[in-house]
């Protein structure tokens, strides 16, 4: 089977492009940050907590760390916990982000 010069001519178009992307995607990756609600483990309880016991020393170090992006994220994902997280922003001394 051989190949048109056409043909030869798309697939190393192609071969490049991939290649290209490949080299560009870790970047693209570094540049996304990753917010993982694992992270916030020490805080579940009073996120999920009626009570609204204050927050652990341990889990106001972990918001501190987190960003607004990430702080946002959360968020949108688990509305039903918004207010429960704004309370624990607050009581760590962490400005609400504006998402």
């Amino acid at each position: 089977m051989t190949m048109r010069n056409g043909s030869r001519a798309t697939l190393v178009a192609v071969c490049i492009m991939v290649a290209a992307m490949l080299i560009a995607k870790p970047e693209l990756s570094m540049a996304q940050e990753e917010c993982n609600t694992t992270d916030l483990s020490p805080c579940g309880p009073v996120v999920m907590s009626a009570a609204e016991p204050p927050p652990s020393p341990q889990c106001c170090s972990i918001v501190k760390q987190q960003s607004s992006q990430c702080l946002c994220e959360y968020i949108r994902n688990y509305p039903q916990y918004a207010d429960n997280a704004t309370k624990i922003l607050r009581a760590c001394g962490v400005a609400a982000p504006t998402c």
